[in-house]
């Protein structure tokens, strides 16, 4: 998968433009959103599907947000995005009367905080000056601490982690 992953990773990086990475890292938010719905739901949580999956399109808004020159709006926006989401998860528990609780929600809003925002920011720091260097750096950190995870794990881990993935190990 890495052998077909990283040249297409790198060629969308670094011959795209803004709105193509950001159509390009929206689809990545919602089929990671969709893999970690499939965890949690494996303990009993059944997440706020629409809000994480909703969530994945403020990548898509993230050019049109910061194309505003005030540094002040983009830092409200910012700002304002989580208390939104926040207010949405709880209204959800509302409506559903309490059907979904709160541990859904959270782990709900934890998803969109570690998914959504990990890939939003990076979109950010892609278009920053000198961004296509920086963001090959948080490109081969994360992969390269996750392969070296796995062989470390493979060669020496002898106790599960969890059930939700059986295969590592500690």
């Amino acid at each position: 998968m890495a052998i077909i992953g990283i040249p297409v990773v790198g060629l969308i990086l670094t011959c795209g433009n803004q709105i193509i990475i950001d159509v390009f890292t929206t689809i990545i938010a919602i089929l990671a959103m969709k893999e970690y719905f499939i965890a949690i739901s494996k303990k009993g949580i059944k997440p706020i599907k629409w809000i994480g999956y909703s969530s994945c399109l403020l990548i898509l808004l993230e050019h049109i947000f910061f194309s505003i020159d005030s540094i002040e709006i983009k830092q409200y926006i910012l700002i304002l995005i989580l208390p939104i989401i926040l207010s949405l998860g709880f209204l959800q528990v509302i409506i559903s009367n309490m059907k979904t609780n709160m541990n859904d929600m959270i782990y709900t809003i934890f998803g969109i905080i570690y998914i959504v925002f990990s890939l939003f920011f990076m979109t950010l720091i892609r278009s920053l000056d000198k961004g296509q260097i920086l963001i090959w750096y948080f490109i081969i950190a994360s992969w390269g601490t996750d392969i070296f995870a796995y062989i470390i794990g493979k060669k020496i881990g002898k106790h599960k982690l969890s059930k939700i993935s059986p295969n590592k190990s500690i």
